[in-house]
């Protein structure tokens, strides 16, 4: 059931919110998080292999590929359980100021 904003102390958006990071990741027992940057021209080339509209719409996804490739960072390393990895994630972003 659909709880209102209001009840959660929270404020509604009113805007897209940029991406700071892009994560590439899959489970693999016994692996250890060990993130790799990626630069912005293999991301956006990872991007795409998860991209269906860039068969209809090319031009489109590449122009979005742009916009967020100027300010986002990418990452890829194999994982073990999830939430091993989130606290990693999160202190990443807090300690750069993008996640408020």
């Amino acid at each position: 059931m659909p709880v209102p904003i209001d009840q959660l102390q929270g404020l509604a958006g009113t805007g897209a919110i940029p991406i700071g990071l892009i994560v590439f990741t899959q489970f693999e027992a016994n692996a250890r998080w060990t993130p790799e940057p990626l630069s912005p021209g293999r991301a956006a080339l990872e991007l795409l292999l998860h991209t269906l509209p860039v068969q209809r719409t090319p031009a489109r996804v590449l122009a979005t590929f742009s916009a967020v490739m100027n300010r986002a960072r990418a990452w890829r390393s194999p994982r073990g359980e999830a939430t091993d990895v989130v606290s990693s994630l999160l202190s990443a972003l807090e300690a750069e100021g993008e996640l408020l």
